[in-house]
């Protein structure tokens, strides 16, 4: 059964997103949905169940792609975790709540860090899902606000407003490296100090290159803007 669901958990990667965009909006669209037809043949009702063409449905839709890249990076984690060092706490006395807090999350969060921030950019960048499934309702998100400015319908292309948006994205996304390289270097630097001197921790060290980088990407967005 477990070895079945992980297959399973695989099959979006063989489905382009385009493809699973159109069939949701075949199956959630508020007029003519096979969903909203069969919950008004059931119910009489004249409301639709679902619409798929808001931001409940770009986020549902971005999720379940999501989900599988998340699952994938998070198993590795867990996988390489050392058993013995929850099972010395548990003979411990320690309780499942303490496990899961101040062993578990710790040991996994490296893993939990760099899926969170994968999922993050190409969540993002993401760009056929919000395209299909947003932008006749008008609900953006980053890439297609930025299609919008560099092909706007009623206005002259906004190439500076592009180009700002674009740094500030390649700053962030420059940031999350730096701030994942930062806490991965700490780590080990307080593994292989064990307490001697003091030391930044990891989660310190990785907010202030984060920072740092986000700063510097909001200055290059402000002075692409003004000029």
């Amino acid at each position: 059964g477990r070895h079945l669901f992980e297959v399973l958990l695989t099959l979006p990667f063989f489905l382009p997103p385009v493809l699973t965009a159109m069939a949701w909006g075949m199956l959630g669209n508020p007029q003519v949905g096979s969903i909203n037809l069969l919950w008004q043949a059931a119910t009489g009702s004249t409301a639709p169940l679902v619409d798929i063409y808001g931001r409940a449905g770009v986020v549902w839709h971005m999720c379940q792609y999501a989900i599988p890249f998340l699952f994938l990076i998070l198993v590795d984690a867990f996988k390489a975790m050392d058993p013995s060092l929850e099972e010395s706490a548990q003979m411990s006395g320690a309780s499942f709540a303490s496990i899961l807090m101040k062993v578990t999350l710790p040991l996994a969060w490296p893993g939990i860090l760099a899926a969170g921030i994968y999922i993050f950019t190409i969540g993002f960048a993401a760009f056929d899902v919000p395209a299909i499934i947003g932008w006749s309702n008008r609900i953006f998100t980053f890439s297609t606000y930025l299609a919008l400015q560099l092909a706007p319908t009623e206005a002259l292309p906004r190439y500076g407003t592009a180009a700002a948006l674009s740094v500030v994205f390649i700053g962030f996304a420059g940031a999350e490296l730096l701030g994942l390289i930062a806490f991965v270097v700490a780590g080990a630097r307080e593994v292989a100090w064990d307490g001697a001197g003091e030391t930044k921790s990891p989660m310190q060290a990785m907010v202030d290159a984060m920072l740092g980088a986000a700063d510097t990407s909001v200055t290059l967005a402000i002075g692409l803007m003004s000029g």
